[in-house]
């Protein structure tokens, strides 16, 4: 149940790992991008399923804001094969 969203994040916020859930009933491929809170591009994922399992370990590289705050926040996007836009929420971490 999205409860009228288009994509849901299980845990949210996550230490290692978490997954996307969105509705693909007919198994197409679509892409998920991520991008930090600057608006710089993170990593990205495709997927033929209902879900995006994304991990920390493909962020570990970029540049995170902490600032003292437990929580970093990321934002993604999913998309169809004609790059158009089906989804987007927000990501949030936390800080070991």
């Amino acid at each position: 149940n999205f409860e009228n969203q288009t994509s849901k994040v299980i845990p949210n916020p996550f230490l290692l790992f978490t997954k996307i859930h969105f509705f693909n009933p007919n198994n197409e491929k679509f892409d998920l991008s991520i991008y930090d809170s600057l608006g710089k591009f993170v990593t990205s994922y495709k997927s033929n399923t209902d879900e995006f399992i994304v991990s920390l370990d493909n962020m570990q590289g970029t540049t995170k804001f902490t600032l003292n705050f437990p929580q970093n926040k990321y934002y993604y996007i999913i998309t169809d094969q004609n790059n158009k836009k089906v989804s987007s929420g927000v990501l949030l971490t936390i800080t070991q």
